[in-house]
């Protein structure tokens, strides 16, 4: 059993087809704190005193992936392209482009909210 959980200050995007389900999955455990979330549920189904909104949050760019990340490296823009670089990475033949915290970072950073204006 899950206790001393806190969800805090997130804004939950459901896929569609998924938005109930995204919430359903995290209720349940006892000793849970959950305050300053936002979900965007368009099916209007809402759990964990999450406040509902009829829009997406801004954020800069949800829909980098692997095939953008190489893109934006000057490479081929598909997954399999990354991949089969990432998989020449040896001690010989390290290259921090295709590391796991560079590409995650590059990612997330698609998941800040732009300035309100």
């Amino acid at each position: 059993m899950i206790s001393g959980l806190e969800i805090q200050d997130n804004q939950f995007l459901g896929a569609e087809g998924y938005q109930g389900a995204l919430i359903e999955e995290m209720r349940g455990p006892t000793g849970m704190l959950c305050r300053g979330n936002t979900c965007y549920a368009p099916a209007g189904r809402v759990g964990m005193g999450l406040a509902n909104s009829d829009r997406p949050p801004d954020f800069v760019d949800r829909t980098r992936n692997l095939a953008t990340y190489h893109r934006s490296l000057g490479r081929a823009a598909t997954r399999a392209a990354f991949l089969l670089e990432a998989a020449k990475q040896s001690k010989f033949n390290w290259r921090d482009e295709y590391t796991a915290r560079t590409v995650n970072a590059y990612i997330r950073a698609g998941f800040k909210l732009r300035p309100q204006k």
